[in-house]
C-alpha cells in the first residue's frame, strides 16, 4: 500500500473517531467554546499525528533486535538471467482517484472564493449604530467572512438589523472564519470521508451556537430572536462564510432553550486523551510493517556485529566458520580467512578489503602502524533502512546482490534494479526515494546449529541439491520470493523445489519434490528438458538466494 494511502487511512479513521466522540459525548453540552477547541483539535491532530513517531521513545525501554539484510552471492544470479518485468501497480488507481477528487474539490473551493470576491466587489461600505458592514443589494441573507459583515439592510427592519449585526460581530471578534476555512480544507483533501463532512458541519453548527449564546446573553429577548431566525430563512451563501441563517435552525433553537450544562460534564472532555492515545499507539504500528532497522555505515558493508568491509564489490560472501575467524570469498580466487585477534591478520584484512572494526583497541593499534590509515576518519553510522521502509510501506523486503543489483519485494511482485545503470537507479530512486546502503549482516548461531544447517542440503553425485524450504530462514514464508510461492500455488502437486548445483559450474538442474513422493529433475543445459518442464508446470522459478551468512558464537 502506498504511503499516501496509509496516511489517508490513519487521518480518516481519526476524523471519524473524533466526530463520534463529539456526537456522543459533547454535542448536547452547552460548553460551546470547549466544543470549538475539541473540534479544531480533532481536525488538526488527525492531520499531523501520522507523522508522530514513537519508535525512539519505545526504544529506550525495550531492546530492539536488528533484522538482517539478505546478501545474494554471485553464483545465485549468474546462471540465470534476471529481468525486471514491468507490472502495473494497482495501488496507484486509488492514488490517482484521490488526487482527481482533490483537484475537483479545490476548484470548488476556488469558485466559492471567487463568488465571495464578486460579492465584495459589488458591495459598498455602510454603518449602523457604530457597527460597520458592507452593503450588498444582490443578497438576501446576512453573513460574515474574516473581519467583514455582508448585509442587505433593505431586507430587514431596524430592530432586526441590530440583532443580526451583533450576531455577525461575534463571528468576527471570535475569528470564526479560521475554523470554517480549516473545516473546508479538510473536505478538500478528505473529500471521500463522511467523517470530514460531518466534522465540518459540526464546526459550523457549533460556531452558530456560540454566536446565538452571546447575543442572548446581551439581554435580547430569546423568543424574538428565535422568530427572527425563522423569518430570515432563505437562500444560502458560499459555504466558506459564517451565515446568520445557518440551516440547522431547529438545533439552534433547541440549544438556546437548553439548560446550561453542569460542571461535572466537563469530565467528558477527558475523553480526548484516550482517543488521541489509541490513535497514536494503534495506528503508529501500521507505519512499521517491517522490523528491518539495520544500521549501516556509509560506503561500508556490515558483515557482523561491529565489523564492516569497505571494498564490498570485490567479494561474493563473508561468513564466520570458526570462533573469531572471518572468511571472505573474493569474486576471483580462493577464500581468505583472518583471525580478528591477530594484529598481522587485521592489517592484511584492512589492506585488502578495507576492514573496519569500530571501538576496537587492537584495530586502532594496527591502523596506527599503517601509513595514512590512522588519518582516515571513522565513517558515521547511519540508520537508513528504518527510513526507507517508513517511506515505502508497500515494500515487504529489500534484497541486495553483490553485483550491485537491488531486489524490491512487494506484496504481489518483485522489481529488480541495476544500480550500475543510471536509468535503472534513477527509476528506483524516483519510485522509492533514496536507497539505503548495502549491509549484509551476519547472523550469530551456535556451532551445533551451524552444523545442523550444513546438513540440510542433500548430496547427489557429488553435487549439492539446494532446497530452500529445508532451511530455517525460508521456513518463514515472508522470506520466500513471490514468484516461488505463486509457482507452488499454481502447481499443487509439487511440495517444494530444489536446485542441483555444481560448485564449479553453478546450477545444473531444477528438482521438483512431489507431494505424492518421488522427484522430477530437469537439466538446464538440455533445452528439450526445460521445455518439457515449462509445458507441464509453466514458468519456472528462479534460483533462490541462500540464507544470509552466519557467524558462529563462542561457547
Amino acid at each position: 500500500m502506498p504511503e499516501l494511502l496509509l496516511y489517508l487511512l490513519k487521518v480518516n479513521v481519526a476524523l471519524v473517531l473524533f466526530y463520534l466522540a463529539y456526537h456522543v459525548a459533547f454535542r448536547r453540552l452547552t460548553f460551546y467554546h470547549l466544543n470549538r477547541l475539541f473540534l479544531v483539535f480533532g481536525i488538526v491532530f488527525s492531520t499531523i499525528y501520522p507523522f508522530i513517531d514513537l519508535t525512539e521513545l519505545f526504544a529506550r525501554h525495550e531492546p530492539i533486535a536488528n533484522a538482517y539484510i539478505v546478501t545474494i552471492p554471485a553464483w545465485a544470479i549468474t546462471s540465470q538471467t534476471i529481468t525486471q518485468t514491468p507490472t502495473f501497480d494497482y495501488w496507484q488507481l486509488p492514488v490517482y482517484l484521490f488526487w482527481t477528487g482533490v483537484i475537483v474539490m479545490l476548484i470548488r473551493f476556488i469558485v466559492q472564493l471567487v463568488s465571495l470576491y464578486n460579492i465584495h466587489a459589488a458591495s459598498e461600505p455602510a454603518n449602523y449604530k457604530n457597527i460597520g458592514f458592507r452593503q450588498v443589494k444582490t443578497i438576501s441573507q446576512a453573513f460574515s467572512f474574516w473581519q467583514t459583515i455582508y448585509l442587505n439592510p433593505t431586507q430587514h427592519q431596524n430592530d432586526e438589523l441590530e440583532k443580526i449585526l451583533n450576531h455577525e460581530l461575534i463571528h468576527i471578534t471570535g475569528w470564526h472564519t479560521l475554523d470554517v476555512l480549516l473545516a473546508e480544507l479538510s473536505t478538500v483533501f478528505y473529500w471521500f470521508n463522511p467523517g470530514a463532512w460531518l466534522m465540518k458541519k459540526a464546526v459550523k453548527e457549533n460556531l452558530e451556537f456560540i454566536a446565538d449564546q452571546n447575543v442572548v446573553n446581551t439581554g435580547v429577548d430569546k423568543k424574538e430572536y428565535q422568530y427572527l431566525l425563522l423569518k430570515v430563512v432563505g437562500a444560502t451563501q458560499p459555504q466558506i462564510v459564517n451565515q446568520f441563517n445557518f440551516p440547522s435552525l431547529k438545533r439552534r433553537i433547541a440549544m438556546m432553550n437548553k439548560m446550561p450544562s453542569t460542571k461535572k460534564h466537563l469530565l467528558k472532555f477527558l475523553a480526548v486523551v484516550p482517543v488521541a492515545a489509541v490513535l497514536l499507539l494503534t495506528f503508529n504500528s501500521i507505519a512499521k510493517p517491517h522490523n528491518d532497522t539495520a544500521a549501516d555505515i556509509s560506503e561500508y558493508t556490515k558483515v557482523g556485529p561491529d565489523i564492516y568491509i569497505k571494498n564490498a564489490p570485490t567479494f561474493t560472501n563473508a561468513c564466520w566458520n570458526a570462533p573469531n575467524t572471518l572468511t571472505i570469498t573474493p569474486i576471483e580466487g580462493e577464500a581468505d580467512s583472518y583471525q580478528l585477534d591477530n594484529e598481522q591478520e587485521l592489517a592484511k584484512a584492512y589492506t585488502k578489503y578495507g576492514l573496519y572494526l569500530p571501538d576496537n583497541e587492537m584495530y586502532d593499534k594496527v591502523l596506527a602502524a599503517i601509513p595514512g590509515a590512522a588519518a582516515e576518519s571513522k565513517p558515521q553510522i547511519v540508520n537508513e533502512y528504518k527510513d526507507f521502509y517508513k517511506r515505502n510501506p508497500q515494500v515487504r523486503k529489500l534484497f541486495w546482490t553483490t553485483t550491485n543489483q537491488i531486489i524490491v519485494r512487494l506484496e504481489a511482485a518483485e522489481e529488480i534494479y541495476n544500480l550500475e545503470d543510471k536509468a535503472s537507479r534513477a527509476a528506483a530512486e524516483k519510485k522509492y526515494g533514496k536507497l539505503p546502503s548495502t549491509p549484509p549482516i551476519a547472523e550469530a548461531v551456535s556451532q551445533e546449529e551451524f552444523d545442523a544447517r550444513s546438513k540440510n542440503s542433500m548430496q547427489e553425485n557429488g553435487e549439492k541439491v539446494f532446497i530452500p524450504e529445508d532451511m530455517a530462514y525460508y521456513q518463514d514464508r515472508n522470506n520466500l520470493p513471490v514468484a516461488y510461492t505463486n509457482f507452488l500455488k499454481k502447481n499443487t502437486t509439487i511440495e517444494k523445489v530444489g536446485w542441483r548445483i555444481n560448485e564449479q559450474t553453478g546450477p545444473q538442474a531444477i528438482v521438483f519434490f512431489m507431494k505424492a513422493g518421488g522427484q522430477e529433475s530437469y537439466e538446464f543445459k538440455d533445452a528439450k528438458s526445460i521445455a518439457t518442464a515449462k509445458s507441464k508446470y509453466g514458468e519456472l522459478p528462479n534460483l533462490l538466494p541462500p540464507p544470509p551468512p552466519v557467524r558462529i558464537k563462542k561457547n
